[in-house]
């Protein structure tokens, strides 16, 4: 894997480095269909092909929140190779036709912009993930690579069969990858709609357990879960329903690393979000996650270095908010007050704009000794989580100590 960008930095201001030799981004598929409302399929086909290709151990892929960034532009291969620092681009089209897909797909190299690979296949919507697997067997051969097998047949023998189900499924993932990381709940709400209807015709389909159990961590996680259900125990019977069927399934590792996280089990999450890495180096959401449960247990240094491998793995990714937050927290600890407030600004500026930062943001004034400021970003969090308190914050995340001195020399609550 190419070494690690500065998480603060855009992607194009990096210097120009070679990139690895099996090195690629799935563009977003065209959806030939004449129907707009078929978007979620050509997405879909577009985020499993991502997914199986991240699986081959060797091979850097970049991240599916990072290639949908492209999506409807009109893009030269050459400028992607350069901005992503990768050899190949994977493009193509889907075409639905009631119960019969067709997808046309091409490899171009960045470095000559010449096309080096291209295949049409046409299969039943009930084998959609046999087209995908063919896909992905035929891409690796023209690429010259000796690919496993076994890293990628998950979508063959343990994705669900059932077509109805997968279709749910994918509508729900593309309303989920709209809500803002998960900050809209009406989104949130209705892809969780989505996910447990495909449940009922299928209740083994893993992608509708994973995406259903992310629905549930993201309400844990922003302190609105519902008081009538458990969902933090919700979340977990889900992951480990995921397990029991896939005990390899990365995302499902990684998800209940942050799970833990938010329910005082810290170390508990490290491992598991170490195992995500080990499982799939290619996805960010693991590099993320062993960071977030670095900087609450004291090793920022080494949460630092994996933000910076998410970010090159993702560069133009949604959650960049989130590991600038990521990153304040660990330059906090660090005692590097000045650079921790430039990140959480940043994180703000990137659309991370929950309490989290702010709160972060009041820790570092009030240590470095500016309570104007401090008390300044203490009212975005009270406006933002007015119950919020010394307490209630203790009961549900470990936080180094020095948060703790910086949030009651800020005003925060006791209780």
């Amino acid at each position: 894997a190419p070494p690690p960008v500065s998480a603060a930095a855009a992607p194009a201001s990096q210097p120009a480095r070679e990139p690895p030799r099996f090195s690629l981004v799935v563009l977003p598929f065209s959806n030939l269909s004449g129907d707009p409302s078929q978007d979620y399929f050509a997405d879909g086909i577009t985020e499993n092909l991502t997914t199986d290709l991240s699986r081959a151990r060797g091979m850097f892929v970049i991240a599916r929140n990072t290639s949908f960034t492209y999506k409807g532009k009109s893009v030269d291969a050459k400028a992607i190779g350069a901005e992503l620092n990768v050899r190949y681009v994977l493009e193509g089209s889907v075409q639905r036709d009631q119960n019969r897909v067709r997808v046309n797909a091409q490899l171009i190299d960045t470095a000559t912009g010449t096309h080096i690979w291209a295949d049409r296949f046409d299969e039943d919507r009930a084998d959609l993930f046999k087209l995908q697997d063919e896909i992905v067997a035929r891409l690796t051969n023209g690429l010259g690579y000796e690919l496993n097998k076994a890293e990628t047949e998950r979508s063959l023998n343990e994705r669900s069969r059932n077509p109805d189900s997968v279709d749910l499924e994918l509508r729900g993932s593309a309303i989920l990858h709209q809500s803002a990381a998960g900050s809209d709940r009406d989104k949130v709400a209705q892809a969780r709609a989505l996910f447990q209807e495909a449940l009922k015709l299928d209740p083994d389909n893993l992608d509708a357990l994973l995406h259903n159990a992310w629905t549930d961590f993201q309400d844990v996680a922003y302190g609105r879960a519902d008081p009538a259900v458990d969902q933090k125990q919700r979340c977990m019977d889900l992951l480990d329903r995921v397990l029991s069927i896939d005990p390899d399934f990365a995302q499902a590792y990684a998800a209940k690393a942050m799970l833990l996280m938010v329910t005082r089990r810290t170390a508990e999450a490290v491992g598991l979000a170490a195992k995500a890495i080990a499982l799939d180096a290619n996805d960010p959401t693991g590099y993320g996650a062993l960071a977030w449960a670095q900087t609450l247990t004291g090793h920022d240094q080494e949460a630092l270095a994996n933000l910076d491998k998410a970010v090159s793995l993702s560069p133009r990714d949604p959650s960049l908010g989130f590991w600038l937050y990521l990153r304040g927290g660990a330059l906090v600890d660090l005692k590097r007050y000045d650079e921790a407030i430039a990140a959480e600004q940043a994180a703000i500026g990137a659309q991370f704009t929950g309490w989290p930062a702010y709160l972060t943001l009041a820790v570092a004034y009030s240590i470095k000794g500016d309570q104007d400021q401090a008390a300044a970003a203490l009212a975005e969090v009270r406006k933002i989580n007015p119950d919020l308190s010394i307490r209630s914050l203790h009961e549900s995340i470990d936080l180094p100590e020095v948060y703790w001195d910086g949030l009651r020399k800020a005003g925060l609550p006791e209780g």
